[in-house]
């Protein structure tokens, strides 16, 4: 049986951020310096010599700076990135096509946080829908007919409703859940607990 090692564990992360060896020292617009090594930095991106790279990011905030070179450095986003930093990056990245896999990275961060805040919302439609049937019920005068037909109406209406979206839930999930991690599944499943 092999044994599958996690793709941190072929990353020079511990290079950039314990900085050994580094012979380039890179400044940000804000003038925080960082350390980088100038072989790393010209074969992470084909067509992009380290002269380009110190170019391209000593012209971004620190925040960037910082997200760009552990990019650079393990071929991923920091894992404690936010969506508005990732679109900031994608706008200053993503005229350049020497870095278009940072691009793609970017786009695809984006494109998974819409697709968990699709998820979540259509959880908070569902879990809204079934607090108003709730409501309905205990609303009803259980001695009136028509207020029991009326009850019944509204009932049907809501639980179709919840139900279709329930439905539409799980059929987006199941076929986008391979392209989520499994801190990301398990926080959307957190997520659906906690209502």
């Amino acid at each position: 049986q092999i044994y599958k090692l996690p793709a941190e564990h072929f990353s020079l992360k511990a290079a950039l951020e314990e900085g050994f060896f580094s012979d380039l020292a890179i400044r940000s617009a804000e003038g925080q310096q960082c350390c980088a090594h100038r072989a790393v930095l010209s074969c992470c991106c084909p067509g992009m010599k380290y002269q380009d790279w110190e170019a391209f990011l000593s012209s971004l905030p620190t925040h960037l700076l910082k997200a760009a070179l552990h990019y650079a450095y393990t071929d991923r986003l920091p894992p404690d990135l936010k969506v508005p930093q990732v679109q900031e990056l994608l706008a200053t990245a993503g005229g350049d096509p020497r870095l278009s896999r940072l691009t793609q990275l970017c786009k695809a961060f984006v494109e998974k946080h819409s697709f968990k805040m699709m998820l979540m919302q259509l959880i908070d439609e569902i879990h809204t829908g079934l607090e108003l049937a709730r409501k309905v019920v205990d609303a009803t005068e259980m001695s009136n007919p028509v207020r029991i037909t009326y009850a019944v109406r509204q009932l049907a209406k809501e639980g179709a409703i919840v139900v279709t979206k329930f439905c539409l839930l799980c059929q987006l999930y199941s076929r986008n859940k391979k392209d989520l991690s499994k801190s990301e599944r398990q926080e959307l499943l957190e997520y659906c607990r906690g209502r």
